[in-house]
């Protein structure tokens, strides 16, 4: 069984996801681009793993809660897209 971790993959999103390239791939397809669109648009983009200790924050800055808080009380188990920002 993998484990799933939570991976920045563009400036403004993160992904759960096994590896990353499953996570490149999930926002690919959460984005509805082709892979060379997605390529095209963000060409030095390398994903990284992100702490579950990140913080998620409203629009005005007020702490909400870390995002490995948000992973479990939403029981996600599953690759998929999580959080993105402007």
């Amino acid at each position: 069984m993998s484990t799933l971790k939570p991976y920045q993959v563009t400036d403004n999103d993160i992904v759960l996801a096994e590896n990353v390239e499953q996570a490149t791939e999930l926002l690919i397809e959460f984005c509805g681009y082709t892979k060379k669109e997605f390529e095209r648009m963000h060409p030095d983009e390398e994903p990284f793993e992100v702490s579950l200790e990140l913080g998620l924050r409203n629009e005005d800055g007020t702490f909400l809660m870390t995002l490995g808080d948000y992973i479990s009380s939403n029981n996600l188990k599953t690759p998929q897209y999580l959080v993105g920002w402007e």
